[in-house]
């Protein structure tokens, strides 16, 4: 059903009816895969490795940035890399490594803007579109809104100008 909103028929389930329950985003991104590509479930397998790396260099650069040294963010990118369900969903048609990699984009747009002494805002704005994207493909990343939010809370002066400072 990744062709379906090619032609025009939106998210839909196997009887037609629409997807209400179905994040949109993984559909869409699959959509776009077989756009540039045709329906090729192979185009599909090899982005979605490729979505697998670009993810595990991510978290090269989150555990430097968490842990302060180097050596510490490879070992977690490697770990990364080769879990096993990693390794397994980069061979597949589901939607864990468009997740990951949005998931964790966020997280270390997040870390880098509360490490920041300036230009915060654009970081934590980038943060809060990639959590808002990833959750476009699954709504496990809402639960993280109000333990973020808390994290923001004390740079707040007062009431009125909390998002303001929030940079």
């Amino acid at each position: 059903h990744a062709q379906d909103p090619l032609t025009g028929h939106g998210s839909v389930t196997i009887d037609r009816s629409p997807a209400i329950t179905c994040m949109p985003g993984w559909p869409a991104w699959l959509a776009g895969i077989y756009g540039l590509f045709g329906v090729a479930p192979r185009a599909a397998m090899l982005a979605n490795a490729g979505l697998s790396a670009a993810t595990a260099a991510l978290v090269v650069h989150l555990g430097r940035q968490l842990f302060g040294r180097s050596s510490l963010g490879a070992i977690a990118g490697l770990l990364y890399a080769f879990w096993p369900g990693v390794v397994y969903f980069s061979a597949t048609l589901f939607n864990e490594t468009l997740f990951s990699l949005l998931l964790v984009a966020a997280l270390d747009l997040w870390v880098m803007a509360a490490a920041a002494t300036r230009g915060r805002t654009p970081l934590f704005a980038g943060a809060g579109l990639l959590l808002g994207a990833s959750a476009l493909v699954k709504a496990e990343p809402l639960l993280l809104v109000l333990p973020l939010a808390f994290h923001l809370w004390p740079v707040r002066r007062s009431r009125g100008d909390f998002l303001r400072h929030a940079g």
